[in-house]
């Protein structure tokens, strides 16, 4: 039973990690395309300061780069903060699989001991039977079987 537990914990964790990295990557994405359109807003800003005449879409691009700025800035520490979040399930993810494999080792050790105990009083009971008994049980002679 725990085993049957133990995987779909671990489908369970699969999944969350595959759509906090999916989540990551539109974050950088987004931050990637903020970072060209401001880029582009400054070279805009740039040209308008040198005294190039801007149309009307290139000036109201400019007039909103405060807001593109902050977006930026928003995108980012929302990126870092993911980063932060995907590092911990990804330790927490480690610890839980050590704790599962220590389980396992202990189940696995439990049962060979239960093993070696039945192989050691098996061996007493023979060590125990006289010759004539022994003779017996290996000839299936005198009803010992």
């Amino acid at each position: 039973m725990p085993v049957a537990s133990l995987r779909s914990n671990q489908v369970a964790s699969n999944d969350n990690m595959d759509s906090s990295k999916a989540l990551i990557g539109m974050i950088d994405k987004k931050v990637r395309n903020l970072e060209k359109r401001k880029g582009k807003l400054d070279s805009y800003k740039q040209l308008a300061a040198d005294g190039k005449e801007l149309n009307d879409d290139q000036q109201a691009a400019v007039e909103n780069l405060t807001s593109v700025e902050l977006n930026l800035e928003f995108a980012k520490d929302l990126q870092k903060q993911f980063n932060q979040f995907a590092l911990e399930q990804a330790k927490l993810q480690k610890k839980q699989a050590k704790k599962e494999e220590a389980l396992r080792q202990a189940n696995r050790r439990d049962a060979d001991l239960a093993m070696i105990k039945n192989v050691l009083e098996l061996q007493n009971l023979l060590n125990q039977l006289s010759d004539e008994a022994r003779e017996d049980f290996i000839k299936g002679a005198n009803g010992a079987v």
